[in-house]
């Protein structure tokens, strides 16, 4: 199985059409050979969101040590608030 986050619009895509045709969680995931648990989260999204759940999630941005250190000594210094 691909790595957490590595299936594309497409494989997404393609769950919400077979759910559709009548197959279970359980048979798209046997078919399109992922967890059961990633076909319900991604027909979930669809749901609530529509085509635009099925592309790919934002990933959480990543910082650098450097830029850590200078938002907590920001913070600290009283330059910047702490958000609630």
């Amino acid at each position: 199985m691909p790595v957490r986050g590595e299936y594309g619009a497409e494989t997404r895509r393609a769950a919400v059409e077979l759910f559709e045709q009548g197959y279970g969680a359980w048979a798209i995931a046997g078919r399109l050979n992922v967890r059961r648990n990633t076909v319900v989260k991604w027909l979930g999204r669809y749901r609530r969101q529509g085509d635009e759940g099925l592309e790919r999630a934002t990933v959480p941005m990543k910082y650098s040590v450097q830029t850590k250190i200078a938002a907590v000594e920001a913070v600290l210094a009283g330059t910047v608030k702490h958000p609630q």
